[in-house]
């Protein structure tokens, strides 16, 4: 794995842990909201962040099981 693909799984780390960061703050204040049309948005695009994160987290996990792969065999 070139030291470029490196620093892209870096930046995509990072990128995970914020998102499930912001996740973990934003389930609290959802808690709190009152019902209103703007909390049904609010939850359609904390859903929307729960969907990509966890697309993310399974793109991450690929690539980290394919680079397990390449340093055993290498």
């Amino acid at each position: 794995m070139s030291w470029i693909e490196l620093q892209f799984l870096n930046k995509a780390v990072e990128s995970l842990r914020r998102c499930r960061q912001v996740l973990m703050m934003t389930y609290v204040f959802a808690y709190y909201l009152c019902k209103t049309n703007e909390s049904v948005m609010f939850e359609s695009n904390q859903k929307d962040l729960e969907n990509a994160t966890e697309v993310l987290s399974g793109w991450l996990s690929f690539s980290l099981g394919c680079l397990s792969l390449c340093l055993l065999t290498h």
